[in-house]
């Protein structure tokens, strides 16, 4: 829970960006946490159904808006929907931290993706499998 923490120890805010429609959704279906976030945005349902968006889409809509707004990013285990917010992290120039030996996409296919691809943005990815350090290390990054 260190969204929560990181919000505390700086008077930040958390905010969440769901692919459900409303709250009874986010929670009911998707079952996902309401607890700690300052505001939580939910995709607008009548875009959604006029672009014929299904649940998948909704889910990485949510992911570009995550990392759009985001000023970096540490990524932990993960999968398909991690590695979509990695790429548009990487894509526009953000710093990343990843978390090494917390399984998932974090283990080897970062590693892999940045060995077949170019970074003209200059993006820092910084791994460490220490998370407190990880952390220190990201915050210290200039964008």
């Amino acid at each position: 829970m260190m969204r929560f923490w990181g919000r505390k120890k700086n008077r930040g805010h958390v905010i969440g960006f769901s692919p459900a429609y409303d709250r009874t959704e986010h929670v009911e279906k998707f079952r996902y946490p309401t607890e700690g976030f300052t505001r939580i945005f939910y995709v607008d349902g009548e875009m959604a159904e006029h672009l014929g968006m299904d649940e998948i889409a909704r889910k990485n809509f949510r992911n570009l808006q995550t990392a759009n707004c985001a000023d970096s990013a540490i990524i932990i285990g993960g999968e398909n929907g991690t590695m979509n917010e990695f790429t548009n992290m990487f894509a526009m120039g953000k710093p990343i931290g990843v978390l090494e030996g917390s399984g998932g996409i974090s283990d080897n296919v970062i590693h892999s993706y940045l060995g077949n691809v170019s970074n003209p943005k200059k993006t820092p990815v910084i791994f460490d499998s220490e998370p407190n350090k990880l952390v220190e290390r990201v915050l210290g990054t200039k964008t």
